[in-house]
């Protein structure tokens, strides 16, 4: 997780909106997500979303 920030500040941000929340670290991977984010895309966890932001977007494209 992203140094500086602590468990308890992640998850106050994940407490505050009713939107989904995913944040993502620097080196583009997905770092978490609330389950009004998983439930935005379908998901039941994060491991089925995918690692990376890459790798979300690509499961999340329809099949052509």
């Amino acid at each position: 997780m992203t140094a500086g920030i602590d468990g308890h500040e992640i998850r106050q941000i994940f407490a505050g909106p009713s939107e989904g929340v995913t944040p993502v670290e620097s080196d583009r991977t997905i770092a978490g997500a609330d389950e009004a984010a998983l439930e935005g895309h379908g998901a039941a966890s994060l491991d089925v979303r995918g690692p990376t932001v890459a790798a979300a977007r690509a499961q999340a494209r329809p099949a052509a």
